[in-house]
């Protein structure tokens, strides 16, 4: 396929580079290379994603808040009902009113190798995808960060895929505060060691393929959003899985969805405020 493409990056930087935008761009992109007549992943498509996992990527790509804090600094449940009403449909739209995008109803770890094989014009994907996959592809590839809900948001937003790792000091500790010392330390030195040997000298030079997309992470790690709700997600009711839910389901009615939901959400919520307050 050539399509005729403007400069993505250059459409990054105006910050024209949004959820409608990507529509626009990949609506009209599709030809059944197989001729069987399905559309199925074996085609060619203007942006392959997932409904599932890379939906949740347009949460922090929004810039979307869920919470707020009382008068002793606990958050609590604070939803912009109209904005998320707005980042729904404009996903959906995206997903399942356009000819152009196959959605994959599952995690999609397998997307990246569609643009590998030159079967797609966008996809969705993890860094850590880029590394795996993409290195050795033939075609030039070029990494762009999540786009905006619109033109008026200040700024770009990065997910941090919610499944990583974590440490916890036990509550036995025999000296808690050593431990935290000790942890905090052992980061660092990694901050000082390993972030640069990766993200410098892997991502920005030798998973980069011009000094665009070099710029491009550099704009990606400063964007990340790493956010209360998304963090403890799944201990408060899980508010933070609106578009995860939604989009495999194909619908994209948020109001019923949260009026069903929010009740629930901010009991659970409530509850587990109740555990971490009793800690101290």
């Amino acid at each position: 396929m050539d399509e005729q493409v403007e400069d993505l990056y250059s459409v990054v930087n105006e910050r024209r580079w949004t959820i409608d935008y990507v529509y626009d761009l990949t609506s009209k992109v599709h030809a059944d290379l197989d001729g069987n007549g399905k559309a199925d992943q074996t085609d060619y498509w203007g942006l392959v994603t997932s409904s599932v996992n890379d939906a949740d990527g347009y949460m922090q790509g929004s810039l979307v808040s869920m919470v707020t804090r009382d008068e002793e600094g606990y958050p609590v449940l604070s939803v912009d009902e109209e904005k998320m009403a707005d980042l729904v449909s404009r996903v959906y739209r995206l997903m399942w009113e356009n000819e152009g995008c196959y959605a994959i109803t599952g995690d999609g770890t397998n997307i990246q190798d569609t643009l590998a094989q030159d079967k797609a014009l966008l996809a969705t994907t993890r860094l850590s995808a880029v590394v795996s996959s993409l290195g050795d592809m033939e075609s030039d590839y070029g990494i762009l960060p999540y786009p905006l809900q619109d033109e008026n948001q200040p700024a770009y937003g990065t997910r941090v895929q919610d499944a990583v790792s974590l440490w916890c000091v036990p509550i036995d500790a025999k000296d808690s505060d050593m431990s935290c010392a000790v942890m905090e330390a052992l980061a660092a030195q990694s901050w000082r060691t390993t972030t640069p040997v990766y993200f410098d000298m892997a991502l920005k030079s030798r998973y980069s393929r011009d000094p665009e997309t070099s710029a491009m992470m550099d704009l990606i790690k400063d964007s990340v959003l790493i956010n209360f709700e998304s963090l403890y997600n799944e201990s408060i009711g899980n508010p933070w899985f609106v578009l995860r839910t939604l989009m495999p389901q194909k619908k994209d009615n948020f109001a019923s969805y949260w009026a069903g939901n929010k009740k629930v959400i901010t009991k659970t919520m409530e509850k587990a405020m109740d555990k971490l307050k009793a800690l101290d």
